[in-house]
C-alpha cells in the first residue's frame, strides 16, 4: 500500500538544500563569492523555513513525529548491524531523527558564520561592520562537520534501500510516496500559505543579492 508521506514543500525543501548545498561548496573560493553568498543566502531562507515547518508542518515533517531517544537510536542502530528486524518507520526512525536534526542546526551555522565570514572582508556583507578575521576559520571547520553528517545522512538512506528496498524510501523523496500502511498527509490551507510565503521569500533575498550585490556587498 503506497502512503503520501512527504508533502511537496518538504520536498521542494529538500532538492533546493542539496541542489543549494552543491553549488556553494563548488563556488567557495573567492573567485565565485557572489554565487557563494547568493545561495548561501537562500539556504538560510531554506533552515529558517524548515524550522517553522518542523513546528506548523504536517505529520512525518513535524518535529513531533521525530524520534528524539538515544535509547531507541542506539537499539535501531543496533538491531541493523546485527542484521536483526527493525521497526518500520514511515517517517524518521530514531537515528535519522538524531542526524537529520543535528544536520539542519548546522547548516544554520554555517550559513551564519558564513555571514560573519563575509563581514571581514572590507565593505562586503551585512555583518561590514566586523573588524576580525577568525570566522572565516570556523566557518571552514563547522562546513566540514557537516559534510561528515550529510555522509552519515546519504549512508543511512543507502542503507535502508539495501535493508528495506520494498517501502521505497529513496523514491519517496523524490515522489512523496512510501510502500507503508500509514495515514496519508494532507497540508492544511494554513500549511500551504506559509509554504508558499517562504518559497516567495527564499527568491526575493536571493533576487536581491544578485541583482544589488555591488551595493550589498
Amino acid at each position: 500500500m503506497k502512503t503520501y508521506i512527504w508533502s511537496l514543500p518538504t520536498r521542494i525543501f529538500h532538492s533546493c538544500l542539496v541542489l543549494f548545498i552543491v553549488i556553494t561548496y563548488i563556488s567557495g573560493d573567492d573567485d565565485y563569492l557572489k554565487i557563494h553568498s547568493v545561495f548561501g543566502y537562500g539556504i538560510g531562507v531554506l533552515i529558517l523555513s524548515r524550522l517553522l515547518w518542523g513546528k506548523i508542518g504536517p505529520k512525518y515533517s513535524n518535529f513531533k513525529d521525530f524520534n528524539f531517544s538515544f535509547k531507541k537510536a542506539f537499539s535501531y542502530s543496533l538491531d541493523i548491524l546485527l542484521k536483526k528486524d527493525n521497526k518500520i518507520y514511515a517517517g524518521h526512525n530514531p537515528a535519522a531523527s538524531f542526524v537529520l536534526y543535528f544536520l539542519l542546526i548546522t547548516i544554520g551555522f554555517v550559513v551564519l558564520t558564513g555571514l560573519l565570514a563575509l563581514g571581514e572582508e572590507p565593505n562586503k556583507g551585512y555583518f561590514k561592520f566586523l573588524n576580525t578575521s577568525i570566522f572565516e576559520d570556523i566557518h571552514e571547520i563547522i562546513a566540514n562537520f557537516m559534510l561528515i553528517l550529510i555522509a552519515v545522512h546519504i549512508s543511512g538512506v543507502l542503507l535502508d534501500r539495501y535493508l528495506h528496498k520494498e517501502h521505497g524510501t529513496l523514491k519517496s523523496i523524490l515522489f512523496g510516496y512510501k510502500n507503508v500502511e500509514e495515514e496519508n498527509v494532507v497540508l492544511s490551507l494554513k500549511q500551504k500559505i506559509v509554504s508558499f510565503l517562504f518559497l516567495c521569500l527564499m527568491l526575493f533575498i536571493m533576487y536581491l543579492t544578485a541583482t544589488d550585490f555591488d551595493h550589498l556587498f
